[in-house]
């Protein structure tokens, strides 16, 4: 049986961080599930100000991460490699205009 080792110790600021990036991402997700089935441009454009709104939002915990990681030692930089990519590539930008 395989034994799986705990994630390196993390601030809890920085664990913060990362939840709440989780958290736009899922918003960010549905908002553009409903964007895609949406046909009224009313309903649209609210969803997009919506999106922007959390890309925003999103900006200040990813800068924040960044600078805890860009502070690190490169050996401690390696213990969390992972868990910056996951938080860094939660999903993609907006992708529908109009």
């Amino acid at each position: 049986m395989k034994s799986k080792y705990p994630p390196p110790i993390r601030p809890t600021h920085i664990e913060r961080y990362a939840k709440t990036i989780r958290d736009i991402d899922r918003k960010y997700a549905m908002l553009q599930d409903r964007l895609e089935a949406t046909t009224d441009p009313e309903r649209v454009a609210d969803i997009e100000g919506k999106l922007r709104t959390l890309e925003e939002e999103r900006a200040l915990p990813l800068e924040e991460l960044s600078e805890w990681y860009s502070g690190l030692p490169p050996a401690d930089q390696q213990k969390h490699d992972d868990f910056l990519r996951r938080c860094a590539l939660g999903r993609q930008p907006l992708s529908r205009t109009r």
